[in-house]
């Protein structure tokens, strides 16, 4: 599979480069990497990549919150889609609001 899309195909080349000297991987990685095999319809793997993420131990922000929530609700876990949704419903910039609405 291929991303079709050359400055995202450029933008994971650097990314996957970037990888390989790396002995670890931080949680933003992990969810760029299971980003990147979504969009290349890869979702089976992109599942498995983030499921290893700890999200318990990281600070967060609204997009990642949203990526989140987006890929429990691929796997049918609504409830905890949900559950990360509740907590923008009184968030201040509305943009960011109704992405979870």
């Amino acid at each position: 599979r291929k991303l079709l899309n050359d400055g995202l195909r450029n933008h994971y080349t650097k990314f996957l480069t970037r990888l390989c000297y790396q002995q670890t991987y931080s949680t933003q990685d992990l969810l760029e990497l299971s980003y990147f095999l979504l969009l290349m319809n890869r979702q089976d793997e992109s599942y498995r990549i983030f499921s290893k993420v700890n999200f318990e131990t990281e600070k967060l922000t609204a997009l990642d919150s949203y990526f989140i929530a987006y890929m429990h609700f691929l796997k049918g876990e609504l409830r905890k889609a949900r559950q990360i949704a509740k907590q923008y419903n009184t968030h201040p910039v509305e943009r960011i609001k109704n992405r979870f609405k």
